[in-house]
């Protein structure tokens, strides 16, 4: 949901965000046949560019051009997972949940040229579903959907060589809850 106090080139802006590439890696150690533990690395990219806009930039004044907000969301963490075979032992339906760091780096430019970067972290979780289906004895292919969860209360805001930190108010907080879709391979060691 984006604030009703924005302007339109903001709402723009933030619409164009809301869709970008996703990276998942984890690497797990098999506990028992049920119960196993991974690390885990999520990554969510964005870019979203305006054309033909005009800002009224902080300590730089009016540009004119096309605006580029660019940057990405990261999860790092542990992560336990409760996998079952499939009775024909052809598939695995794996369920997660982890705790980690969740990350927040993003720049804006104005015809190429950066005004302003924002960075933030907080305790993230990370749920997880997949299915998997053996195309080998230690290969398999699937897909996984997951759920990442964590909210920003300060963020560090970097403009004209100065850097602030800017505690959000509660009615201010952003959100760096997604959902993501990933198709994958995995292997078995």
């Amino acid at each position: 949901k984006t604030p009703d106090d924005l302007g339109q080139v903001e709402k723009n802006i933030i619409k164009k965000i809301r869709k970008g590439g996703n990276l998942y890696l984890e690497a797990g150690y098999k506990i028992n046949d049920e119960s196993s533990i991974g690390l885990v690395y999520n990554r969510f990219g964005f870019k979203g560019e305006i054309n033909n806009v005009t800002l009224d930039i902080d300590g730089i004044g009016e540009r004119s051009g096309t605006w580029t907000n660019r940057g990405d969301i990261s999860f790092i963490g542990p992560k336990y997972n409760y996998q079952v075979i499939t009775p024909n032992q052809k598939g695995e339906l794996m369920v997660g949940l982890g705790l980690g760091l969740l990350s927040y780096n993003a720049e804006n430019s104005i015809n190429s040229s950066v005004f302003s970067e924002q960075k933030g972290g907080t305790l993230g979780l990370i749920a997880t579903a997949s299915y998997f289906h053996f195309i080998g004895k230690n290969i398999a292919i699937g897909a996984r959907i997951g759920y990442l969860a964590g909210t920003l209360s300060k963020i560090k805001n970097t403009a004209n060589g100065n850097t602030t930190e800017v505690k959000l108010e509660s009615d201010e907080k952003e959100s760096l809850s997604q959902v993501n879709f990933n198709a994958g391979l995995r292997m078995y060691f």
